[in-house]
């Protein structure tokens, strides 16, 4: 589930901020595999409110969780290697549905 912030007026794409990591990190892989040319991430600090800010856009979508929890650093890696796998391969999109499939084995396996 997710919170959406339709924006200003104009070309700014409307915000989604998702309430779970977990559905945050699917919606963003799914963009991902969709659109790996456009696609990209922001983190940001917000020293002021101790929160750490996940965005994630292609220009017509943009993704948002924030969490003030100390595992947001994990969190943040995980983001991390999904785009950097992405990045370093020749074909983005088996790159991001692979490890899709390697979460869901674990997971299986972690059952």
């Amino acid at each position: 589930s997710c919170l959406t912030d339709s924006g200003r007026a104009g070309r700014r794409p409307a915000s989604m901020y998702f309430v779970s990591f977990e559905q945050f990190f699917s919606a963003a892989r799914q963009l991902l595999a969709e659109q790996p040319d456009k696609c990209r991430f922001v983190l940001r600090y917000r020293h002021v409110d101790g929160e750490l800010v996940f965005k994630v856009t292609d220009d017509r979508v943009c993704l948002k969780f924030k969490t003030s929890q100390a595992n947001g650093v994990r969190k943040a890696e995980r983001l991390n290697a999904l785009f950097f796998d992405a990045a370093t391969v020749a074909n983005p999109r088996d790159a991001v549905l692979g490890d899709a499939a390697m979460s869901a084995a674990a997971a299986d396996g972690a059952s």
